[in-house]
């Protein structure tokens, strides 16, 4: 805690005279501490409004630029891997006396090992953001002390925000714009996730479907080859019991064996084109 306290004070010191008032207007020094990971809307919520109210906080994500944007807001900030036990280690999670695990990450792999990595470091109390109640009681389990689900917080918040504007004899129109916007952003922003999230999954459906496409030609080429080989072990056969008509098969020949070639260009084609694929799949993928 100490240290973090240090390299606050450091940075605190080479941004501008503005900006050192504004960070001493604060109030002041916090007698509390918290350690919130993850600077999405919900995890920069957070971060804000325990500053506000006094607290020492330090501020960390694996996204310089959204640490950039909350920097000035916050006590300290840090750019760090959560999944990395020794990243964590060196930001002294014991020292604090809350951490909060406000990765929006739909992984819940990623989250998991957050909370298992502060767990480790002794972390006093653990604070989690779940999007789904299956994720709860492997949380739980993991040592979160307490879930969260912001977005059905904010559903009944809004219900009850409406319920009582109604009630009281208001119109809907009466309602702040300030609240309308906020109400209309998380709308956008749910529609664009569900948009991308589908445009993900047709992507990945049509290139395992050229995928198959590939195989299937593949294995008709294969077929017609096995063919053309049974014709023209048959050819051959015959071409030893009529040597009389020796010419003749010998130019029936030359074309079966043309057609042959044909179709072993045709299966390194195809082969080639699924290869490519494969590679430009593993770089998408990357």
């Amino acid at each position: 805690m100490e240290e973090a306290l240090k390299q606050s004070q450091v940075k605190d010191s080479q941004t501008t005279n503005d900006q050192d008032t504004d960070y001493k207007a604060k109030g002041p020094a916090p007698s509390l501490s918290a350690l919130v990971i993850g600077m999405g809307l919900f995890g920069s919520s957070v971060a804000r409004k325990l500053t506000q109210a006094g607290w020492f906080v330090l501020a960390v994500d694996d996204d310089q630029n959204k640490l950039n944007s909350i920097a000035n807001e916050v006590s300290s900030v840090r750019v760090i891997n959560a999944v990395d036990l020794k990243v964590i280690e060196s930001l002294e999670p014991h020292t604090f006396d809350i951490c909060v695990s406000a990765i929006g990450d739909e992984n819940a792999h990623v989250i998991s090992t957050t909370i298992h990595n502060l767990k480790s470091c002794n972390a006093p109390f653990i604070v989690a953001r779940i999007l789904n109640k299956q994720h709860e009681a492997i949380y739980r389990k993991l040592g979160c002390d307490l879930v969260v689900e912001p977005e059905k917080c904010f559903g009944e918040e809004l219900s009850n925000i409406l319920h009582n504007h109604l009630m009281s004899g208001h119109h809907p129109s009466d309602l702040s714009k300030d609240f309308r916007i906020t109400a209309e952003q998380l709308k956008e922003a749910q529609l664009s996730t569900n948009k991308a999230q589908k445009d993900e999954v047709a992507y990945e459906l049509k290139q395992d479907l050229s995928q198959y496409l590939l195989i299937v030609l593949e294995l008709l080429i294969w077929g017609f080859i096995i063919q053309n080989i049974y014709q023209l072990q048959n050819k051959v056969d015959l071409l030893n019991e009529q040597l009389s008509h020796a010419q003749k098969n010998s130019e029936s020949l030359d074309s079966q064996m043309q057609v042959l070639f044909i179709l072993m260009i045709l299966w390194l084609v195809f082969k080639s084109m699924r290869s490519l694929l494969g590679k430009q799949q593993a770089k998408d993928a990357r």
